[in-house]
């Protein structure tokens, strides 16, 4: 939990598939530029997609959400993705 300099009381936790209507609006609230800055692209991704934003694979990846209430409902208010890439294959021929 964190306390934001207006008093707005932020909670920070792993996000789970349970966040899918959280996400989904987030995802939709966001704004053009901030879409294309978030997703790389212009397009709104479709739910299975946004599906896949909050049911994570543990051993690879990690999500942290931001929630804070919002006339009197949780709502995302930022999310944080981390992801373990795979490891560096050696090449076939070391020169």
């Amino acid at each position: 939990m964190w306390v934001a300099a207006d008093g707005t009381v932020v909670t920070i936790r792993p996000i789970s598939a349970a966040d899918l209507a959280l996400e989904q609006s987030f995802v939709v609230g966001l704004s053009a530029s901030t879409g294309y800055q978030r997703l790389m692209s212009a397009r709104r991704p479709p739910p299975d997609e946004v599906r896949r934003f909050t049911d994570i694979n543990p051993e690879r990846e990690i999500a942290l959400i931001a929630t804070a209430p919002v006339q009197g409902k949780e709502r995302q208010v930022g999310v944080a993705r981390y992801v373990k890439l795979p490891p560096a294959r050696l090449s076939s021929r070391l020169c």
